[in-house]
């Protein structure tokens, strides 16, 4: 952690490092502390809107795009709009732009391309929401019945 000024002139903690994940598999944001093993269970917490969800999102796109099966539970987001920002991630558009319906002819021209790359990735969404600790956990033991699941997003 460093230190910045805060609004009353008090020192305020803030995270050292990279502030958006981009980083390889093993190594997710050692800068920060955020280092990921096989039986690690990792918490991030912080107020609403600040971006949880999009490096949850993050995480498991970088995870899924090298093969290896991810499970995000969003009870905030349909399914829809974390797909819809996967493909404008993958194809280096803007998300807000892509809803607001300004986006130029090329940059629509890279979604196609993109949404085919995100369908064969291996993300499962489950957007479900009042969902229980254990309905959660029954069905990730169900869907690593099928196959090895690397990481879930909740």
């Amino acid at each position: 952690m460093a230190f910045s000024e805060g609004a009353s002139g008090d020192p305020v903690a803030r995270p050292v490092g990279v502030e958006r994940f981009v980083g390889q598999l093993g190594v997710l944001v050692a800068a920060a502390g955020l280092v990921v093993g096989p039986d690690d269970l990792s918490e991030l917490g912080a107020r609403p809107g600040v971006g949880k969800s999009s490096i949850g999102l993050d995480i498991s796109r970088t995870l899924a795009k090298a093969g290896l099966v991810t499970v995000f539970f969003s009870m905030e987001m349909p399914k829809s709009v974390c797909i819809d920002r996967l493909i404008c991630e993958n194809a280096r558009v803007s998300f807000q732009r892509f809803r607001a319906g300004t986006l130029r002819d090329e940059e629509k021209s890279d979604l196609l391309p993109a949404a085919n790359a995100v369908n064969k990735w291996p993300i499962i969404f489950d957007d479900a929401s009042g969902l229980t600790v254990q309905q959660i956990i029954m069905r990730v033991q169900a869907l690593t019945d099928e196959t090895p699941v690397s990481l879930c997003v909740i």
